[in-house]
């Protein structure tokens, strides 16, 4: 397939490329950031140029996009092309199963709004409605260079006890993870009710002030970001979030993984691979990193598990890795971890329903306050995250549980 265009390099940002779009799927059930904020299927994109040329694959990356396209856009382009199979839906979900090959989209700009809309990724622009005309899935898969191997920086104690908190961001996770003068971020992503518009814009809908603490957390000389997994919901954030994200000075990833979204320019050079690993400060305040090892892979189970310890109380942070696949993983120290005692969690997988099985105990020797369980977790309809079954299953094993699933603003949540 050959379509040459004109260089597009020289576009304003908010212009999108002429052509269409080389595309990875991201999300199936994503919920769009700007009207109609319906549920869409959620892409990265890159020009046909950039596309044609191999661009992606430089060290530096080249211009991504992210495509938000209506359910109803979106099903309709591809029954339209023929490539519609039943294999897409199950029990009434659309199916994430094309994530590995190449989509190309087809567009018109529009006008006028419509159901569907892109716009240039990390930069600070609104977006560009698009008419999607086809949608063709190619027999193709995407092949992009393997993550350059590397381990954070780690400076030694300095007898201070590390602080760990997490945010309220809606259908996202972010914690931060705080000893000295070196900051970590251990996801930093966001979703309804927290959307892009209102971030940026810094002011909700009815003119309010937007309450974001993350930005003030972020206030030390040196800031890392170790991201679970894969899924966009854990990272956005640095895509929002240009000032985040230049002082951000590697973003980590498991080991193993990769998408064409990491290709972007503005973060290739600071995008590594992580592999498991300990960042130990001192002996009472350390980060223990675990690459899983899943039984059955998914984006999900590609990832990595965090126990964080504060003055020597440990928190487990698992991604979207909820407890029972951990006792499954074929790494055993997961196996072990898995049904450890701990001062605080944040819940896995937002508290779908697989997390209400096999919560692990919680710790009260040596506490201050109750052990918490902090459940991560927005608007999204279908998601209907947490789910109360989580919520009891974690009441039960003696957490006190946090969830404000509405939180319109960033709120912080000090664990330990």
């Amino acid at each position: 397939m050959q379509r040459k265009v004109s260089d597009d390099r020289s576009l304003p940002p908010n212009t999108l490329p002429a052509g269409g779009f080389y595309a990875q799927l991201d999300k199936l059930q994503a919920i769009q950031d700007y009207l109609p904020q319906q549920e869409c299927v959620r892409l990265f994109g890159i020009s046909v140029k950039d596309f044609e040329n191999e661009n992606f694959l430089a060290d530096g990356g080249c211009q991504t996009y992210v495509i938000d396209i209506g359910i109803a856009d979106f099903l309709n382009a591809i029954h339209n092309h023929g490539w519609w199979s039943s294999d897409l839906a199950k029990n009434g979900y659309l199916v994430n199963r094309f994530d590995e090959f190449w989509i190309f989209i087809n567009f018109n700009s529009a006008p006028n709004p419509t159901s569907s809309y892109a716009y240039a990724a990390f930069i600070e622009s609104g977006p560009q409605y698009i008419d999607v005309r086809a949608i063709e899935l190619l027999n193709r898969k995407i092949q992009l260079p393997p993550l350059e191997s590397d381990k954070p920086l780690v400076k030694l104690g300095s007898g201070v006890a590390a602080k760990l908190s997490s945010f309220h961001v809606g259908q996202g996770m972010c914690s931060v993870y705080t000893y000295a003068e070196q900051q970590f971020l251990l996801d930093a992503g966001a979703g309804k009710p927290v959307t892009r518009e209102i971030y940026q814009r810094n002011r909700h809908q009815d003119g309010s002030q937007f309450q974001n603490d993350l930005r003030v957390c972020l206030n030390k000389k040196n800031l890392t970001a170790i991201i679970s997994h894969l899924d966009s919901d854990h990272w956005r954030l640095l895509e929002w979030d240009s000032s985040i994200c230049a002082k951000t000075t590697n973003i980590f990833f498991p080991i193993g993984t990769t998408s064409l979204a990491l290709r972007s320019s503005a973060i290739a050079k600071k995008v590594k691979a992580l592999d498991s690993c300990t960042l130990a400060f001192d002996c009472d305040n350390y980060l223990a990193v675990f690459r899983t090892k899943p039984s059955r892979s998914d984006k999900n189970g590609e990832g990595v598990v965090v126990v964080a310890v504060c003055d020597g109380l440990p928190a487990l942070l698992p991604g979207d890795y909820e407890y029972e696949r951990m006792l499954s993983d074929h790494d055993a120290d997961l196996c072990v971890l898995a049904s450890d005692y701990y001062a605080a969690v944040v819940v896995p997988h937002h508290g779908a329903a697989a997390s209400a099985l096999n919560v692990p105990p919680a710790i009260f020797w040596g506490m201050q306050h109750r052990p918490i369980a902090f459940f991560s977790a927005g608007t999204h309809a279908r998601y209907r995250h947490p789910r109360l079954v989580s919520v009891a299953a974690h009441v039960s094993s003696g957490f006190d549980v946090i969830v404000d699933n509405k939180c319109p603003d960033i709120v912080e949540q000090r664990l330990l």
